[in-house]
């Protein structure tokens, strides 16, 4: 092979590689841990405005309106809610710290006595059975313990306000209601059509008042918690953007080879053993969560 040549295809594949190496402020790393903060304004008949260190941060918030905190930063200062445009103070929350790396969300209710107040739930993340669903039901409104009916029956009893219950299903279309604790009803609040869909969590609110008559349901739905690939890549997906930026597999690998084989000094040795191909050893199943 003449030197121009091979100065040719050691330029090539010196830019294919270098566009492989990583870069500042790119692809999160795999199993980086990633902060997902997701408030909602769960109080009836009005709309706030949050401010952080005294200016405002989040402007006009409806009812069962929402707004991703995490992209304010992972420490808040003197939060303060007002009722938007008024300066009226709802609630003088103080100093909030986000942590990292968690999956939180945080809910602006109305407590049991009506006043108003703000509940951090952690949500449940973890891995989903193959074919399964989450359902998830937080009590935030201004009413007594319920029971949660589907189909008549009880399937949660004595959710009290501030509390939660959860419980893996299979997917498909769940008619919940919300009725007093320990009755067959009238119902509070409900029915409504929930469908769960295989990896899926979906969190259902009670949100309101019972006394004013604002009973309301808002939802909130986490995909992704199905179980992980484990096979090895048949070469049927496309190339994702971290690995080549959309150069076939095969030119990378050829142009690699090129290049190794035109630096090495000599043969390599007999005998020396391949290296295990990265994604041969599958994961370990999670067991599934009883609840």
């Amino acid at each position: 092979m003449n030197g121009g040549m091979r100065a040719v295809i050691l330029a090539v594949a010196g830019l294919v590689l270098a566009g492989l190496a990583p870069m500042g402020g790119g692809v999160t790393p795999a199993g980086a841990a990633v902060t997902r903060v997701h408030l909602i304004q769960g109080v009836p008949d009005v709309s706030v405005d949050v401010a952080i260190a005294g200016r405002t941060a989040i402007s006009d918030l409806g009812f069962r309106g929402t707004y991703d905190l995490s992209t304010l930063g992972p420490q808040l200062p003197a939060v303060t809610v007002t009722r938007a445009g008024t300066g009226e103070v709802l609630l003088a929350a103080g100093d909030v710290q986000l942590p990292a790396g968690e999956n939180l969300t945080v809910v602006l209710h109305l407590k049991l006595d009506g006043s108003v107040g703000l509940a951090s739930f952690a949500n449940d993340v973890s891995p989903l059975e193959a074919g399964e669903s989450r359902l998830i039901v937080r009590h935030l409104a201004a009413a007594p313990p319920v029971d949660v009916l589907s189909a008549g029956e009880a399937v949660f009893e004595n959710l009290a306000n501030g509390g939660e219950v959860t419980a893996d299903l299979p997917p498909g279309t769940v008619s919940a209601s919300l009725v007093p604790a320990g009755t067959a009803g009238p119902a509070i609040l409900g029915p409504a059509d929930v469908t769960l869909e295989a990896g899926t969590a979906v969190i259902v609110y009670g949100l309101g008042s019972i006394e004013r008559n604002t009973m309301a349901v808002a939802t909130e739905s986490i995909p992704g918690l199905g179980p992980r690939p484990t096979g090895v890549d048949s070469g049927n997906s496309p190339v994702s953007n971290d690995s080549g930026a959309g150069v076939p597999a095969w030119a990378l690998v050829a142009l690699a080879g090129a290049a190794a084989a035109l630096l090495a000094p000599g043969p390599p040795a007999a005998g020396r053993p391949a290296a295990d191909p990265a994604g041969s050893h599958p994961g370990s199943r999670v067991p599934r969560r009883h609840r």
